[in-house]
């Protein structure tokens, strides 16, 4: 293109726009082109994230039904151990009270003989 400069003979002028040039166009689709690849990245990128975090979940949700199995399991063993204790407890009162009995019917026959009765 050319510029010269203006010699007064028109005095009035209309500046005319054609096609958009090929060049524009080309420019233009490839942008085009580039952000559609740009929403496809970012579209893959959060189903991605999505997936992931339902992943997250679900590993969440098998660490919770662990962890009231593990609970579930101390109680069993809680209720087990006092059961257990209370019948220890139950077993040395017998014994014992056996043995009081038969160190007193002991003492009581000592006392006899010595005649403290």
């Amino acid at each position: 293109m050319k510029y010269e400069e203006p010699t007064g003979e028109f005095k009035v002028f209309k500046i005319k726009y054609g096609d958009v040039p090929e060049e524009l166009g080309d420019r233009l689709g490839a942008a085009l082109l580039y952000l559609g690849a740009t929403n496809q990245k970012i579209d893959a990128g959060f189903k991605m994230l999505g997936e992931k975090q339902d992943m997250m979940l679900e590993k969440q949700d098998m660490m919770l039904e662990k962890q009231e199995d593990t609970i579930e399991a101390i109680e069993r063993g809680k209720e087990e151990i006092v059961t257990e204790i209370k019948s220890l407890r139950e077993d040395l009162r017998s014994y014992m009270e056996n043995k009081f009995a038969k160190i007193e019917y002991e003492i009581a026959g000592i006392k006899a003989k010595i005649g403290m009765v």
